[in-house]
């Protein structure tokens, strides 16, 4: 993708921003009260429809939020896991739509101190970030991890493609100690950690059936987690953080080949790193924006935004809320 496309793209978005309407002096007292910027606010109307639904955002505190372990069916059950940490004193609850997580309501000691946890038999992982590798189940290997980070969503890779090649790659060598590290004590043998820069590789001529791409990006989704979040964006940000998104999406597609699958998710509910970035590379590249099922009442992709262009098979993306479905903002 040339630099001039990408700029096109961003400029867009500028003249996106200008169209954002003003808040209510309600909102704006909000806003000020959690130290955000009015314009962000503007934005999150715009996301969510309506002030009120901003402010419920807003509301939800962290309590709120299901702590989730993933139980490692590679080494053990869900139901044997559960009596072996029920027996400690942990209270339990599966989360039946997605068939190897536990809620965590109570903890005697930490989750992760644990002599089970040290055994692999579980990773400690949020429930949101767990849907992005569930959509690509049931395709095949290879299978390129994009982003790959610590490894919570790599290693659920292998969970469900124990014999396909995953390679991981992340630009963060300190990231990647803690992916290997979670690979050995899970017992996963396939995969291949690499530090590089995920930008140029469709320079190294490798094709993938598969990729996930968890792309950086704002972290608006864990505002409700992090009060610093409420402050520490602005309008410049996100654009650089699309710009990234962009740049990685595009040189993933030109590494997958052209029958293969790519799930695209970021912790953030902002449209433009979402819906936006993925009908600008769609549209590029030709490809289609497939509808995911999954088994709870997800919010459906947003394609009405700030006159912007972004195509009505965006609607077939997935969005969690935290006021909703009890997990970070995830899309």
């Amino acid at each position: 993708m040339s630099k001039r496309f990408i700029s096109e793209a961003l400029n867009m978005l500028k003249e996106a921003f200008n169209r954002l309407k003003k808040p209510s002096a309600k909102l704006e007292e909000y806003a000020r009260k959690l130290g955000m910027p009015t314009r962000y606010m503007a934005r999150f109307v715009e996301i969510l429809g309506g002030e009120d639904e901003v402010i419920e955002l807003l509301n939800t505190t962290e309590d709120k939020i299901l702590k989730t372990i993933r139980v490692n069916t590679l080494k053990i059950s869900r139901w044997k896991l559960v009596r072996l940490l029920e027996e400690k004193g942990f209270v339990l609850k599966p989360i039946h739509y997605i068939p190897y997580a536990l809620a965590v309501i109570k903890s005697p000691i930490s989750i992760g101190a644990t002599h089970e946890y040290l055994l692999g038999y579980y990773i400690v992982q949020s429930l949101a970030s767990m849907f992005a590798p569930l959509a690509l189940y049931p395709y095949k290997g290879p299978i390129l991890d994009a982003c790959a980070g610590a490894g919570a969503k790599t290693t659920q890779i292998a969970q469900h493609n124990p014999n396909d090649l995953i390679v991981a790659v992340d630009i963060n060598r300190r990231k990647l100690l803690g992916l290997k590290n979670h690979v050995s004590r899970l017992g996963i043998t396939n995969v291949v950690a690499v530090k590089y820069d995920v930008r140029h590789i469709s320079k190294l001529n490798i094709r993938f059936q598969t990729a996930l791409v968890d792309a950086p990006c704002t972290g608006e989704g864990l505002i409700v987690l992090s009060k610093g979040r409420k402050v520490q964006r602005n309008l410049q940000s996100l654009l650089d953080r699309v710009k990234l998104q962009l740049e990685i999406l595009a040189s993933v597609v030109e590494s997958v080949a052209d029958d293969g699958v790519i799930v695209y998710s970021t912790c953030s509910i902002a449209v433009e790193e979402n819906e936006y970035v993925v009908s600008i590379i769609a549209r590029e590249y030709g490809l289609k924006i497939d509808k995911i099922n999954f088994d709870i009442p997800v919010r459906k992709g947003i394609t009405d935004y700030l006159g912007l262009p972004i195509l009505n098979e965006a609607s077939n993306c997935v969005r969690l809320y935290p006021h909703i479905h009890r997990t970070e903002g995830f899309t």
